[in-house]
């Protein structure tokens, strides 16, 4: 399995920080999600899904939070990714987990995204998440930056 690892420093707190991810309005926003939906504790569940057809959506993201630790970390497992351009079917394998520590006047995120399959059908979803992540992390930034 292969994993993503990202580090970002962001000039709020680490409850602002938390908030940030974990709120489905803030989320939608940094995100550009068209809906989110977040039970937020332990058990509770995450979905996001982006495209104007609710009944027919581009793609959905889901997940399960395992750990839900605010504002320190959230673990979502049996995380599910659908892409209605490429059906590939990794449900339930792979996890995200976001970790917030205080470091001066910043909070620091490290965010993990584990158990990618190694084989060729997944090469064009990890491709696609390195990018995205890099780019989800800036427009988060920028979500802080304006609003925190």
């Amino acid at each position: 399995m292969r994993t993503l690892s990202f580090s970002e420093n962001f000039a709020c707190t680490p409850q602002e920080l938390f908030d940030a991810l974990h709120t489905p309005s803030a989320l939608r926003s940094w995100w550009n999600a068209n809906r989110v939906i977040i039970i937020p504790r332990t058990n509770g569940m995450y979905a996001a899904a982006w495209g104007e057809d609710e009944d027919d959506p581009e793609y959905v993201s889901s997940g399960i939070y395992r750990v839900y630790d605010p504002p320190y970390k959230s673990l979502i497992e049996d995380f599910r990714y659908y892409a209605k351009s490429d059906p590939a079917d990794f449900e339930g394998l792979m996890s995200i987990t976001y970790e917030i520590t205080a470091r001066n006047s910043e909070a620091h995120l490290q965010l993990t995204h584990t158990g990618i399959p190694e084989g060729a059908e997944a090469d064009a979803y990890f491709e696609a998440c390195t990018i995205g992540w890099v780019e989800t992390l800036k427009n988060l930034k920028k979500y802080v930056e304006q609003h925190m």
